[in-house]
């Protein structure tokens, strides 16, 4: 059996376990282990041999925030190492995919960009930030937002809690993006910001900061939405920049949305809203007019009261896509129309001075023999 599993190593590796044979005892045989000073074998000289051949040396220390469960302060270890299967590291392994693109945003999905890059996910991030009352700065990798996290001027048990939010953040990130995968209905953006909250009190509810985490969130939620007065303007406001929300002629489809999308979300956080087929309706209606055509094909083509705001978004920036090919199409055959223009003008240009610097030369020689003619 030993054997058997030495199998799986490597050759270097198989070279450091190598079975001594020492002289015979006493007319027999014997076999002693050559990486244990006592000569018997042990488990723990393979994995110390597997460790140093096969692991990669890590540096630095190992976060751990107690108040999480261990399935998630896990998670949190492999984004560090890069060690999720996101599509970009299955790719790498040699595993063929229909597609390495982010499902919840455009982009390659690797790790970086799944938990840090993502538009979604920095918008998640500024909002628990806001609640906070700490300025976020946006970060493209986990050194980046580790760097900012040290640097924040919180004490230490809020510090503590503040990670063990980010890591929820994270773990509601992940689950969101392999509901898209894997489930057949399409899951709300809007509920994510939810399962973070609701995730943090039962968290920290089942280990030991029940109070102390609930209490953190509730100063925090009242600190930012303000008494019922406050509260109500705010709604106001946002209810107002919802209704008069317009998209401009230039302007993509993802940054609008992502203006959109902070417009629902925060009236969501203070506890109003409308419905899914409001919000869709509303951007349909907010396009520039010359998405016309596509706006009256999905609505003679797609049930509205069924259409969530995620499939409409993939379905404009598809025809976003194909309005930008077109558009430089066109662009390239007016440019081609106009350099065959100018070149044609050059020709004429070139035939009219031949022409005149003929007709001159005539003009010259008529004169000569009309002057010859008179000196007779």
């Amino acid at each position: 059996m030993v054997f058997s599993v030495l199998n799986l190593f490597s050759k270097q590796v198989l070279e450091q376990l190598v079975l001594d044979v020492c002289t015979r005892w006493r007319g027999i045989r014997m076999y002693v282990w050559s990486l244990e000073n006592s000569r018997e074998f042990s488990m723990k000289s393979i994995r110390q041999v597997i460790d140093a051949n096969c692991f990669p040396v890590i540096h630095s220390a190992t976060r751990w925030v107690k108040s999480v469960p261990l399935k998630v302060n896990i998670m949190a270890w492999k984004i560090k190492m890069d060690g999720l299967p996101t599509r970009m590291n299955i790719s790498r392994h040699g595993i063929e995919i229909d597609s390495i693109v982010c499902p919840i945003y455009s982009g390659e999905e690797s790790f970086c960009h799944i938990f840090f890059q993502c538009n979604l996910v920095r918008l998640l991030a500024r909002k628990i930030s806001s609640l906070w009352n700490v300025d976020y700065v946006d970060v493209s990798s986990y050194e980046e937002w580790y760097t900012w996290l040290v640097s924040l001027r919180l004490q230490a048990n809020l510090k503590a809690v503040f990670e063990g939010i980010f890591y929820c953040l994270w773990w509601s990130v992940w689950m969101f993006r392999n509901k898209i995968l894997f489930e057949k209905d399409t899951p709300s953006q809007a509920r994510i910001f939810d399962n973070i909250v609701s995730n943090s009190y039962y968290w920290y509810e089942r280990i030991f900061m029940c109070k102390t985490a609930k209490e953190i969130w509730d100063t925090l939620l009242i600190t930012h939405q303000g008494n019922s007065q406050v509260k109500d303007n705010k709604i106001d406001l946002l209810v107002q920049q919802y209704e008069q929300f317009t998209i401009p002629k230039e302007e993509s489809i993802d940054n609008a949305f992502a203006r959109f999308n902070t417009i629902i979300t925060s009236l969501k956080a203070l506890d109003e809203g409308f419905s899914s087929k409001n919000y869709v309706r509303k951007f349909l209606r907010a396009l520039h007019p010359k998405w016309r055509a596509k706006v009256t094909a999905i609505e003679e083509s797609k049930d509205l009261t069924s259409l969530s705001l995620d499939e409409l978004i993939g379905n404009l920036k598809v025809y976003e896509v194909i309005i930008k090919k077109d558009s430089e199409m066109v662009k390239d055959k007016r440019e081609q129309s106009r350099s065959l223009a100018l070149k044609a003008k050059k020709e004429s240009s070139d035939e009219d001075s031949s022409t005149f610097d003929s007709e001159d030369e005539e003009y010259a020689m008529t004169i000569k023999e009309f002057k010859k003619f008179f000196k007779r």
